[in-house]
């Protein structure tokens, strides 16, 4: 039985790959705009990335947001609890998150099924 996540979670996982592959400080229109993401939604879920410790916000003209951890230390799961609330048994000591990120190099398309690009 597959898992299905909320459109917020996998917008979520997507802007968290976005700024994990940039390396430096990305602004919301920039995610808006690669992501193919209202700007809106873009904010609404930094906003719960944020407030959850997972992203930090640079602001001023060369404002964005980053990472606040080393991708390896983000887990797939923790994105789920932050933002559905629904709290997964780790399965595993490495981080899914790292995984998704060094096997992918492009993001997948919005209708991929989570479970399977994780295997």
């Amino acid at each position: 039985m597959a898992m299905k996540i909320n459109t917020s979670t996998d917008y979520a996982i997507r802007i968290l790959i976005c700024l994990a592959k940039a390396g430096h400080v990305v602004s919301s229109s920039q995610l808006s705009q690669d992501l193919n993401i209202s700007s809106r939604y873009v904010l609404l879920v930094l906003a719960k990335l944020q407030n959850a410790g997972m992203v930090n916000a640079a602001y001023g003209c060369a404002g964005g947001y980053t990472l606040a951890y080393d991708p390896g230390e983000i887990n797939i799961q923790n994105v789920i609890h932050v933002m559905e609330g629904i709290h997964l048994i780790e399965s595993s000591e490495n981080s899914m998150f790292a995984i998704y990120i060094n096997n992918y190099n492009s993001l997948p398309p919005a209708t991929a099924d989570l479970g399977a690009l994780i295997r």
